[in-house]
C-alpha cells in the first residue's frame, strides 16, 4: 500500500460510536507470549505497523505451543486487551504449533493450549482436516478446523462475524506476508434502513472496480456528488497516474480528478484487500469476445471471486458491465454466495447496465438516466438509493435479466440501423446517388425516422460486441437471431468495401494498384474525439491493406502509437506521423477513418493526391475547391 492510499483509508478505520479503535499487530509478538486481541476481522497487509516500516522475519519455526494470537469475535464488556486464560470460546483463533497453522474455535485452542488436544490434533504435521460448525445464533459463521502441513502452499480463509475474513498464506516451510496483521474493529451489523440512510446522506463509501472509460467518469460524478470513493485496478501506472491527479483519457479533464484527490474523495489503488471498506461495489470492467465471437466473462469472474473473497455484510454490490440476460443471477451471484453469505440477506445484488458515451459533451454521466434493477427488492431499494443521488433519474425494472437485455437492445438496434445505412450507401453510390445527403434530407421529417450514418465500420466497446451477446444466448436456447447476425455480417464487411474503393480509384485515376502503394490513414480512434482504438474499423483496413502489400501509415492526433491489440499485433508500436505538406506529399492516397475535430481537412486535401472519405468530413471543404481531390467510401 503506498502512502498516498495509506493516507486515504487511515480515517476509515478510525474508531467510531459503533466501531472500536483497531489495532496494528507486527508478527515479532507471535514470538514473545500469546494473547488475543477484541477486533473482529484480520486481513494482511505488507510491512505497515503503526505508521512505522518493519521487516519482521515471517518465519514462525521454534515457537512453543503456549505463544497463540487469538482473534475474538464476539465482544464481552469490557474487552480485554491480553490475556493468559481463560481464552473465550466464542471466538476464532489462529496458532502455530509444531510447525503446522492451526485455525479453531478458543474453547478448542484453550484445550490444545492446556495439553487437551487428543480430540483436535490429528496428524499435526499432515494435512488432515475436519468440519467444526460454530454458532450461527450468536454472529459466528460456519468455518472450517484445519490443520495445514508447514509444506503445503495455498490461502486459507476462514470466514468470521459479519464477513470478516482471516487469510494466511502458507509457503513450504514459512509463513509469507505475515509481517503485519490490519486488525478491523467490530461494528453493529446495519440495519436495511440505516444502509439506505448512509446513501442518502453521502456517508457511504463506494468501491469502483475498473477506472476506465466506464468506471472513472461513475467515480468522479459519485465524487463530485459528495460520495468517498476508493477506485480499484490492476493497471499499476493508471493507478499512479490518476492518484498523482492526472486523467488518462483526453476526453476527461485531468482538473477534475484533481479536485476529488485535493478533496479527500478519491484514492485509486491496487489493492483490492480495501473492498472490505466499501459499502458499495460497482463492477465496470470489460465483456469482449472470445476468439469465436463467445463472450468472455473471464474479467466479470475474476473480479467477483476477488470480492467474495473481502465480501461483508451489508454491501452493496451492482454490475455495470454490459453482458447477456442472466449473467448477474447465473455468473455472479452463485459466485459471491461461496464467501457464505446470502444475496439478499447478508449483502445485496443489483445490476445497472453503463451508458456512457466516451466524448460526447451533451451527455455526462449525472445526465443520463440509469436503469436499475435487484435481485429482490432490498437490492433494487438500495441501488436506487444510491443512483439516485448523483444521476438525472433512475428507471427501475422488474429484473436483473431485464435490465441486462435494455442494454443490449440499445446497442442491437444501432448496429442495426447502421448496417442499413451501409447498405444503403453501398447500393445508392452504384446508382450515383450520396447516402450523406439522403439522411440529411430525411431527418427533416418531425415522425417516424431517426438518422443513422453510415461509416467504414463499427467500432468501440458496444455496438461491435453487445449484439453477439445476445445471439449466443439465444443458441443456446435453439434461437436463431439471423436479423441481428445479418447485421453484423454487413457492418464487418465495411472495412473490405473501403479497401476496394481505394483500389479502384487509384486505379481509375493513377493506374496503379495497391500492392507497393503508399496508403496514410487518417484517424485510428473508433470514433471521433476520443483516443479509444477499441474495436476500431481502422485497424481492420490497415491489415486488409498490409496483407496486399501496401505500406500503411497513420495520423490521429490523439493516439501517438498504436499500442497491443487483440488480433492486430502487427501493427503495434506504430507511431502517427506528422501533418505536413512534405509527408503527406509522398502517399498516394489518404483514407479518412475517423473524422477528429482537430484535423484541418482543408490542409489535408490541399497536399494529397487522392482522399477517401468515408465520414463525409471534407464535403464542405471539397465542394468549395478540391472536389477533384475527393471519394468517398
Amino acid at each position: 500500500m503506498t502512502e498516498a492510499e495509506w493516507a486515504f483509508v487511515e480515517p476509515m478505520i478510525a474508531p467510531t460510536a459503533n466501531r472500536r479503535p483497531p489495532r496494528w499487530v507486527d508478527a515479532r509478538e507471535f514470538r514473545n507470549e500469546m494473547f488475543y486481541v477484541p477486533w473482529m476481522a484480520c486481513q494482511l497487509a505488507s510491512g505497515r505497523c503503526c505508521r512505522k516500516t518493519f521487516h519482521a522475519s515471517s518465519d514462525l519455526n521454534g515457537i512453543s505451543r503456549k505463544r497463540m494470537c487469538m482473534i475474538r469475535t464476539l465482544e464481552p464488556s469490557p474487552p480485554v486487551a491480553r490475556a493468559r486464560s481463560p481464552i473465550p470460546s466464542a471466538s476464532l483463533g489462529i496458532a502455530v504449533h509444531s510447525n503446522t497453522l492451526w485455525m479453531a474455535s478458543g474453547k478448542e485452542l484453550e484445550n490444545k493450549w492446556k495439553g487437551r488436544d487428543a480430540s483436535t490434533s490429528a496428524d499435526r504435521n499432515g494435512a488432515t482436516r475436519r468440519k467444526h460448525q460454530l454458532r450461527r445464533g450468536t454472529g459466528v459463521c460456519t468455518g472450517f478446523l484445519s490443520c495445514f502441513s508447514r509444506k503445503e502452499h495455498g490461502y486459507f480463509f476462514f470466514s468470521a462475524a459479519h464477513g470478516s475474513m482471516v487469510a494466511v498464506r502458507v509457503s513450504k516451510r514459512k509463513l509469507k506476508r505475515m509481517d503485519t496483521l490490519i486488525l478491523r474493529g467490530a461494528e453493529t451489523p446495519p440495519t436495511f434502513d440505516s444502509l439506505v440512510d448512509l446513501f442518502k446522506s453521502y456517508k457511504a463509501r463506494i468501491g469502483v472496480i475498473g477506472l476506465g472509460y466506464v468506471g472513472l467518469p461513475l467515480t468522479l460524478a459519485a465524487c463530485e456528488a459528495g460520495y468517498t470513493v476508493i477506485g480499484f485496478d490492476i493497471n499499476r501506472k493508471l493507478v499512479e497516474e490518476l492518484n498523482s491527479s492526472k486523467s488518462c483519457f483526453n476526453h476527461i479533464d485531468s482538473a477534475r480528478v484533481a479536485s476529488a484527490r485535493k478533496n479527500d474523495r478519491f484514492v485509486a489503488t491496487c489493492d483490492f484487500r480495501l473492498l472490505a471498506l466499501a459499502d458499495a461495489l460497482v463492477i465496470c470492467v470489460p465483456t469482449p469476445l472470445g476468439a469465436h465471437r463467445e463472450p468472455d466473462l473471464s474479467f466479470v469472474v475474476g473480479t467477483t471471486r476477488t470480492i467474495a473473497d473481502h465480501l461483508r455484510r451489508g454491501q452493496l454490490v451492482v454490475l455495470e458491465s454490459t453482458t447477456y440476460p442472466g449473467t448477474t443471477r447465473e455468473v455472479v451471484k452463485p459466485i459471491l454466495e461461496t464467501s457464505g453469505l446470502r444475496s439478499e440477506i447478508d449483502f445485496f445484488l443489483a445490476y445497472s447496465p453503463e451508458r456512457e458515451d466516451p466524448g460526447n459533451p451533451n451527455f455526462a454521466t449525472t445526465q443520463i438516466p440509469k436503469v436499475i434493477a435487484g435481485d429482490g427488492q432490498c437490492a433494487l431499494r438500495l441501488a436506487s438509493a444510491f443512483y439516485q443521488q448523483f444521476v438525472v433519474s433512475t428507471v427501475q425494472v422488474s429484473s436483473p435479466e431485464t435490465a441486462e437485455a435494455v442494454k443490449l437492445t440499445e446497442n442491437i438496434f444501432r448496429a442495426v440501423n447502421i448496417a442499413l445505412v451501409n447498405e444503403l450507401k453501398v447500393v445508392f453510390a452504384a446508382l450515383g446517388i450520396d447516402i450523406f445527403e439522403v439522411v440529411d434530407a430525411a431527418r427533416t421529417k418531425p415522425f417516424g425516422y431517426m438518422p443513422f450514418y453510415p461509416g467504414p465500420g463499427l467500432g468501440g466497446h458496444c455496438i461491435p460486441i453487445d449484439p453477439f451477446y445476445l445471439t449466443w444466448k439465444a443458441r443456446e436456447l435453439g434461437i436463431n437471431t439471423r436479423f441481428i447476425e445479418l447485421a453484423g455480417e454487413i457492418n464487418t464487411s465495411m472495412p473490405r468495401h473501403v479497401v476496394d474503393r481505394l483500389r479502384e480509384e487509384l486505379d481509375a485515376r493513377f493506374g496503379k494498384g495497391l500492392h507497393g502503394a503508399r496508403i496514410l490513414i487518417i484517424g485510428v480512434a473508433y470514433k471521433k474525439n476520443v483516443a479509444d482504438m477499441r474495436e476500431s474499423p481502422a485497424l481492420a483496413v490497415m491489415e486488409q491493406l498490409d496483407r496486399i502489400g501496401a505500406e500503411v501509415d497513420y495520423y490521429d492526433p490523439f493516439i501517438p502509437v498504436i499500442t497491443a491489440r487483440r488480433r492486430c499485433d502487427a501493427l503495434a508500436g506504430k507511431v502517427s506521423i506528422p501533418f505536413e505538406e512534405r509527408v503527406l506529399a509522398r502517399y498516394d492516397a489518404a483514407v479518412i477513418i475517423t473524422d477528429h475535430d482537430e484535423i484541418d481537412y482543408r490542409f489535408l486535401l490541399q497536399y494529397s493526391k487522392l482522399v477517401i472519405d468515408t465520414r463525409n468530413a471534407a464535403a464542405l471543404v471539397a465542394r468549395e475547391q478540391f472536389a477533384h481531390v475527393l471519394a468517398k467510401a
